[in-house]
């Protein structure tokens, strides 16, 4: 490990180079963006996630201790932070296409830099051993920041290596507080979901062009 990493010789903002740190890889298993799921697969997780609800709600009434229930958007499906391979999250946008501009094959996810490790919304993502230590300053060892706080996904072809590389920026405009995104009961969370957060900032990774979600 270099004990002083090569510095560019100009630099645009703080967040465009990562501060040294220690990597620790580790190994999860992840699944699909809820928006992309069938509508019969997503119903029956949100019967799933309804009951755990009902059954939290009966506990807090005797016991009255409140714990947030785990849910598929944000404990079960797509971590937070940098990961390799996987799924790529579309919360801030309605999934599209990412194919080969080439082949036409369907790209595969390479690699997603975010812009935290972690964040209030992370549920069981959030490492143990960090669990009670301050999210600001703990969540983001790389110093890294995507766009306005998201985070870049870089698509690769998976026929042929060499073909050109697709990317999108999820990245949300959010107020001082942030909050949790969350789609009302009995519908697949898409792009209008990200007004609950103040806006949305997406690119299209061939263009640059800001990709926003239709008028309601």
């Amino acid at each position: 490990m270099l004990t002083a990493p090569p510095q560019p010789l100009v630099v645009g903002s703080d967040g465009f180079v990562p501060e040294p740190c220690v990597l620790h890889p580790e190994q999860v298993a992840t699944c699909p963006f809820a928006g992309l799921l069938s509508g019969e697969l997503y119903a029956r997780i949100d019967a799933w996630e309804e009951a755990l609800e009902l059954e939290e709600e009966a506990e807090q009434a005797v016991d009255g201790c409140a714990t947030e229930p785990p849910g598929y958007q944000y404990d079960l499906s797509i971590p937070p932070g940098w990961r390799v391979g996987g799924f790529a999250s579309w919360h801030a946008t309605d999934p599209y296409p990412m194919d080969c501009l080439t082949c036409a094959a369907p790209m595969r996810l390479l690699l997603t830099t975010d812009s935290s490790e972690w964040d209030g919304g992370s549920g069981s993502w959030n490492p143990l051993e960090d669990r009670n230590r301050p999210t600001h300053h703990c969540a983001m060892p790389t110093g890294i920041t995507v766009g306005r706080w998201g985070e870049l996904n870089i698509f690769a072809c998976p026929d042929e290596p060499e073909h050109p590389y697709r990317w999108s920026i999820q990245s949300l405009v959010l107020p001082l507080e942030k909050r949790v995104v969350q789609s009302p009961r009995g519908r697949r969370p898409d792009a209008s979901d990200a007004g609950n957060c103040g806006g949305v900032q997406a690119r299209d990774g061939d263009t640059g062009v800001p990709v926003r979600p239709p008028r309601q």
